[in-house]
């Protein structure tokens, strides 16, 4: 059986010829942009805090912690947004479902708005006081158990 066309180049993957976008990293009280193509540091931010989790969402980060919540411009660092995390727990998980946070911490969950205001929490009682995971279809995350 022939190929179509035996002389065409391979495809190539949408993935590859995705525009590259900043690496983020956390490491311990620092947020930081790397370069994908050097591994250089493009920006880096001292929250002041200690590490939090993080998500991407159309070139932002949602980063939140213990004290805060914070939306970064992915490409220059800059905050377009500080609100303060109203469930004063360090987050295991983040997860964002329309305009909502959903995240978890120390046995418990919050849902709060992107203003910092708590839409609900449930303590899940009884449950105990371990890593939290959180999922949707599409998208799940579970806590680092090292």
């Amino acid at each position: 059986m022939a190929l179509e066309n035996e002389n065409a180049p391979p495809s190539r993957s949408p993935y590859r010829d995705a525009e590259a976008h900043p690496i983020i990293v956390t490491v311990h009280r620092n947020l930081h942009a790397l370069s994908p193509e050097t591994g250089a540091v493009l920006w880096s931010r001292d929250d002041g805090a200690f590490s939090g989790r993080f998500l991407l969402h159309h070139g932002s980060v949602i980063y939140a912690n213990a004290d805060h919540i914070l939306f970064v411009n992915a490409r220059t660092g800059i905050v377009h947004q500080r609100v303060k995390n109203p469930a004063s727990i360090a987050p295991d998980n983040v997860l964002l479902i329309a305009d909502r946070l959903i995240f978890g911490g120390s046995g418990e969950v919050f849902c709060v708005s992107l203003e910092g205001k708590v839409l609900w929490h449930n303590p899940l009682r009884g449950t105990g006081f371990g890593p939290v995971g959180l999922g949707v279809p599409g998208d799940v995350r579970f806590p680092d158990l090292r």
